[in-house]
């Protein structure tokens, strides 16, 4: 049911709407339908001005990109199988259905207060197989039943046209599906208005029409004016009609318009008695009537939308509010999007609903954010005890910035062209970008107890239980490739640490306000042949720092076992040695009852930063296997391999 048509003006001052008049919406004798507002052209109207007036196009169509953003998607996506699956459910959906369908429902909604779907059942009626966008200006609704419920809606290309033919379309109904091709009305509550929306910004429309009608006027004096206000009177005699004609013709050929503005003005006269007058007429300020006027208009329409900064929609303010556009963009986004943008994307997500039902789609859905372009996934969230401003990143920025931290590991990029790309492409901070590549370093102090039960407990004795304050949000076996990419991950979260105030015992510098990373010795699996370490590290059942473990590998474990017979090694790597069956998990924790990341964005970060269950056999032999099943049994090849026990 796609049609075309070109728009046409209507005079809209006529049917009173540029009077303030509000729309009335009528159930009139002889119609099966309600009349769209006054002469049924109320969205026309709302069309037009949207498509004249500078600033109101500017906000509508800024506004329908924020709802939109980049698309939905669903939190829970990946949680199960059904999870999966009823993502799998939905796409094939928004794939089967028209293209840029939520976009158009995005501007429709932001436009007109509403917007209609036309879904299409499949044959056996027990799945909604596609959906299609209806225009507003389109689409009538029919009246109530006894009931108080739409059956019917109807759609004409062209309203003002009586002969026009009219097609009456079933509404969307759960329980009679004996039409395949039903409408769904989705749309904001208007209080007193049953059958049709009104948009938000309906109380400005008055200052949105003079917007149109201020540059119509400026237009018109520009293409009518002769100079400024000016009578030309000549003292020749009276010519005919005929005559007047051509000599006024001459005359605006010649000196009217734009483009003859500055030209010089040349009479030939008999005497001062033949000679034209040129006399001004006073403007009586009328420019600065109108810039008053502009101004005006332009504060009540921002006002209209809710606009919290005109720079989120490219329109340069009169300097009032932030006194920098960075501070004022990232503030007012995050201000505009939870008043203005974030109810418009719940009432679509649950004018949405009943068809995700039907289709079996039960999944947590939300618009992904689109943020404003020059400060694309920055936004202001809240200030840490260092007094530094927190920055949050979306996404796509985390996911690609694993990309080039990858890239730089592999030395296909340097760090500098690394550091480069996050800052110029991504809009990372310096400090951010830097911390993307920042080497971890400190290392816990051991005594000199080189027995393998000492060292355990030097290490145990530096682990921490499970911490109250934080809530465990991810357990994967360590994968030597992926770590740098998880931890840069959480770049976002982490404070500038002042020079010399590298962490101390208790900390690490993989923590951030937000997360907590610490690894725990896996599984737990105790035989009677288990050496003395992994007994020990298993019984106590702690999480411990990175660095502490790194310290570890310093004291001897297992003496002997060690590169050419020494008595220390890797215990980072190589756990408890040779035919050990142990390796490292890593524990991400996120702080309980925070304001800035909830666990499901917390958990899709997570699930950008690289595989979501990463296999044994994926990892570097080096690091995420047990020894025992690393090439010659976790033994250097310097070493003797002794019998397996």
């Amino acid at each position: 049911m796609q049609t075309r048509t070109m728009p046409t003006k209507t005079n809209f001052s006529v049917l009173g709407y540029a009077n303030n008049e509000l729309p009335i919406f009528e159930e009139k004798n002889g119609r099966n339908y309600v009349t769209y507002g006054k002469d049924d052209h109320y969205g026309e109207y709302l069309r037009d001005l949207f498509l004249t007036s500078s600033t109101h196009n500017a906000i509508v169509n800024g506004v329908a990109e924020m709802i939109h953003g980049e698309g939905i998607d669903a939190n829970d996506r990946d949680e199960n199988d059904g999870k999966r699956e009823a993502w799998l459910r939905f796409n094939e959906l928004m794939a089967d259905s028209e293209d840029d369908l939520l976009r158009k429902i995005s501007l429709d909604i932001k436009l007109y207060g509403m917007t209609y779907i036309n879904v299409i059942w499949n044959r056996g009626r027990t799945r909604i197989k596609t959906m299609k966008h209806l225009p507003v200006h389109q689409m009538r609704s029919g009246m109530v039943n006894s009931d108080g419920d739409v059956e019917l809606f109807y759609h004409k290309t062209d309203w003002s046209k009586r002969n026009a033919p009219m097609t009456g379309i079933k509404a969307f109904d759960l329980e009679d599906r004996t039409e395949a091709s039903q409408v769904l009305l989705i749309k904001r509550y208007t209080p007193a208005y049953h059958y049709y929306a009104l948009p938000d910004y309906v109380g400005s429309t008055n200052y949105i029409e003079l917007d149109r009608e201020i540059g119509q006027f400026h237009v018109n004096n520009i293409q009518n004016g002769l100079f400024p206000s000016m009578l030309l009177s000549f003292k020749n005699g009276i010519p005919t009609d005929e005559e007047r004609r051509q000599i006024e013709q001459k005359v605006l050929n010649k000196f009217s318009g734009a483009e003859n503005a500055g030209r010089i003005l040349i009479t030939f006269n008999d005497g001062d008695e033949t000679a034209p007058d040129f006399t001004t007429i006073s403007s009586n300020d009328a420019d600065g009537m109108f810039q008053y006027l502009s101004g005006e208009v332009s504060v009540k329409i921002l006002t209209g939308h809710r606009v919290t900064s005109p720079l989120l929609f490219g329109i340069r303010g009169d300097g009032s509010g932030f006194g920098n556009n960075a501070d004022e963009l990232r503030d007012s986004y995050s201000l505009f999007h939870n008043t203005v943008v974030q109810p418009f994307q719940s009432i679509l997500l649950e004018g949405l609903q009943p068809v995700f039902d039907v289709n079996d789609i039960d999944l947590d859905f939300s618009f992904i954010p689109l943020k404003p372009a020059d400060f694309l996934g920055i936004s202001v969230d809240s200030e840490v005890d260092t007094g530094e401003v927190e920055r949050s990143y979306t996404g796509i920025q985390i996911s690609s910035a694993l990309e080039i931290v990858a890239k730089v590991t592999t030395k296909e990029l340097t760090k500098e062209q690394g550091m480069s790309l996050l800052i110029t492409m991504l809009g990372f901070t310096q400090e951010s970008a830097a911390q993307m590549f920042e080497e971890k370093s400190e290392l816990a102090e051991f005594s000199k107890d080189e027995t393998p039960g000492g060292v355990a407990d030097e290490l145990i004795a530096m682990g921490e239980d499970e911490d109250d304050d934080y809530e465990l949000i991810d357990v994967r076996e360590v994968d030597y490739k992926l770590e740098d990419q998880y931890d840069a991950a959480w770049a976002f979260a982490r404070p500038i640490i002042p020079e010399g105030s590298r962490p101390t015992s208790g900390k690490s510098e993989q923590d951030t306000p937000l997360i907590k990373v610490r690894y725990k010795y896996a599984p737990d699996d105790v035989q009677d042949n288990t050496r003395e370490f992994c007994r020990k590290m298993i019984q106590a059942g702690r999480v411990y720092r990175k660095e502490d473990i790194m310290a570890a590998s310093g004291r001897a474990v297992n003496a002997g076992w060690g590169p050419r017979g020494a008595s220390t090694y890797d215990i980072w790597l190589y756990k408890g040695g040779g035919y050990c069956r142990h390796f490292w998990q890593r524990h991400t924790y996120l702080r309980k009852n925070n304001k800035q990341i909830s666990v499901k964005e917390a958990e899709r970060i997570i699930r950008a930063a690289g595989p979501q269950e990463p296999r044994m056999e994926r990892n570097d032999p080096k690091v995420a296997k047990r020894p025992r099943d690393m090439d010659n049994a976790g033994f250097l090849p310097s070493n003797p391999k002794p019998p397996l026990k």
